[in-house]
């Protein structure tokens, strides 16, 4: 085990392929005194050290291929074990923002669009307050989707393997649209393009419910934008590849670009630390 070379030295950014972090083996790419971190997943990564980590820098690699799929979907497939409990005990405003979510789903809703679904954890509250409600969920990470059809046997629930960012959404296919947690790690434009997608699946009246971490200022948003570009120079770091960077936008820019993409009332419901839910009609 490669665990404490990684720790000593006063290393503290790292960056992690498949292969490392399936074997909990940690490859030191750069040093510095670096700010940026991934809040989710430094846990995880001190779980995986067995100790506290001293790290405040994360680059992780969620798979690789560059929108290739299969088997081995990189980190997110290693984690599915731990997922759920990380994601409720560990992050904070999570464990609420799912009961959230299912509250603000319109009891009318009969089809619901899941982006970034992973192993299903918005979908019981929703489920539990409208079991009729056919649910097409999308994800990258297929151990994850099979984590969820096994969770959610008796329901009808169509998983979708697939980049959401990349694929077709519809038209007018949908009462309702829900994301949690999964958007954080895109620019303005790649949103923009996927809320254009989004507003054309759902149907008139219909609703977008995203729960993500916002950045509480422009001063944190710029400096988080402006630290991935810099690591993208640095570590020369293979264009068309998902990387886990941490980039949340304030929630007055998601607001606007959910405007720019045809959503109207366009609002903050709800918020907790970070942790923020808007709710925009179509």
């Amino acid at each position: 085990m490669e665990r404490d070379r990684v720790l000593t030295g006063g290393a503290n950014f790292c960056i992690l392929d498949t292969v490392s972090v399936c074997e909990s083996r940690l490859k030191v790419v750069s040093a510095g005194n670096l700010r940026f971190f991934s809040r989710s997943l430094q846990s995880i990564l001190e779980k995986k050290l067995g100790r506290a980590g001293t790290f405040t820098a994360l680059v992780l690699k969620l798979r690789p291929g560059g929108g290739q799929h299969g088997k081995n979907d990189g980190f997110l497939y290693s984690q599915v074990d731990i997922y759920d409990d990380h994601m409720i005990h560990e992050v904070e405003g999570c464990r609420e923002g799912y009961l959230k979510m299912a509250e603000l789903v319109p009891e009318k809703t009969k089809t619901l669009l899941d982006l970034g679904c992973g192993t299903g954890l918005e979908l019981e509250a929703i489920w539990t307050r409208n079991p009729g409600i056919a649910v097409t969920g999308i994800d990258l990470t297929s151990a994850m989707l099979e984590r969820l059809k096994k969770k959610y046997s008796d329901r009808d629930v169509t998983l979708i393997e697939a980049d959401y960012m990349a694929c077709e959404l519809g038209t007018e296919r949908y009462d309702a649209a829900v994301s949690f947690q999964t958007l954080h790690h895109f620019t303005h434009e790649e949103k923009l393009g996927l809320y254009e997608k989004l507003w054309r699946a759902l149907k008139a009246g219909g609703c977008y419910i995203e729960c993500d971490y916002m950045a509480e200022t422009q001063e944190q948003e710029d400096y988080f934008f402006a630290e991935k570009r810099r690591l993208e120079e640095e570590l020369k770091l293979v264009k068309g590849e998902y990387y886990h960077f941490d980039m949340p936008c304030t929630m007055d820019n998601q607001k606007r670009l959910l405007r720019q993409a045809g959503f109207t009332e366009v609002e903050v419901v709800w918020r907790q630390e970070n942790t923020t839910i808007l709710y925009a009609n179509r």
